[in-house]
């Protein structure tokens, strides 16, 4: 059991105060998820007009966020990041399953260039996977996304690319996934495990995480 999480912004002009507090509200998100493991955490940004940044470590939520002296640079990427052009802030906690967290690249979001994403779910036929679309890490998530650079090819994800790959997938996934490429967009998708979502149309603002609760 992993966690998957983030906060979706639509294009409108806020405050520096606006800004602190999403970034406090993604904070208090990943924070909130270490309930579905602690083994690793992670973040990726989505910026339009700009490369998509990301920061991972095979450590608990709680000490990525609150490392001394932010060693780690989990609010120096949020700061530095995080502003008018931001689409998405997406964050995962990991119970590791195959794939050592020691392991940086086993960890999430978990990077296939031009792909990158996170996932909560076990894929079961992820070796049979790469034997046709070769992954990047040892980790079973890997195959997700190995399986979406090949099936987009030259061309930026779709909502129909993942649409249709979904069903080679065997085990339970949720994901939040996105592309270089197309650094506007994050795409959502599930089978079986859960996303929940809260949507704020007056701050302009949509959540999801993968407990209700949180």
């Amino acid at each position: 059991m992993c966690g998957i999480l983030g906060i979706c912004l639509d294009k409108r002009n806020r405050s520096e105060a606006d800004y602190l507090d999403i970034k406090a509200d993604f904070a208090n998100l990943l924070q909130a998820s270490m309930v579905r493991g602690t083994d690793a955490s992670g973040v990726y940004i989505v910026n339009r007009d700009a490369d998509i940044v990301y920061l991972k470590a095979p450590i608990p939520a709680d000490d990525m966020v609150w490392s001394e002296d932010d060693k780690l640079g989990f609010w120096n990427l949020l700061d530095a990041n995080v502003g008018p052009n931001t689409v998405a802030i997406i964050g995962h906690t990991r119970a590791a399953t195959t794939g050592s967290p020691e392991c940086n690249d086993n960890n999430h979001p978990v990077v296939d260039a031009p792909i990158i994403g996170v996932h909560n779910g076990v894929i079961r036929n992820h070796m049979a996977l790469n034997e046709k679309y070769p992954k990047a890490a040892e980790v079973d998530s890997a195959a997700i996304f190995s399986m979406l650079k090949a099936k987009a090819g030259k061309n930026p994800l779709t909502v129909k690319t993942i649409a249709k790959s979904y069903d080679e997938l065997v085990g339970p996934a949720a994901i939040a996934v996105a592309d270089t490429r197309k650094p506007d967009s994050v795409f959502l998708a599930r089978h079986t495990n859960p996303i929940n979502i809260t949507r704020d149309r007056e701050a302009g603002v949509l959540m999801f995480a993968s407990t209700l609760e949180i």
